[in-house]
């Protein structure tokens, strides 16, 4: 799945994301991880989320470093 959004950078996130095109985006490493855990994650690591309109968005890399870290304890 390709990112949907045509948006190329808001407020200093150069790559971002809906919640929903991430968990897109981590189903296909083969190491999903649900809405409700990239959420807790977000929250936890206080990840940066901008919303415009009704739709928010993240950086797609620092989600990738937090679920890497996060997969490799699951996985240890």
């Amino acid at each position: 799945m390709a990112i949907t959004s045509a948006i190329p950078n808001i407020a200093g996130i150069p790559d971002p994301v809906t919640l929903d095109e991430a968990v897109a985006l981590f189903q296909r490493t083969g190491h999903p991880a649900p809405k409700s855990t990239l959420e807790s994650w977000i929250r936890q690591e206080g990840i940066k989320k901008v919303r415009v309109g009704k739709t928010n968005y993240m950086s797609y890399s620092a989600l990738l470093k937090i679920h890497a870290v996060k997969i490799r304890a699951r996985d240890a």
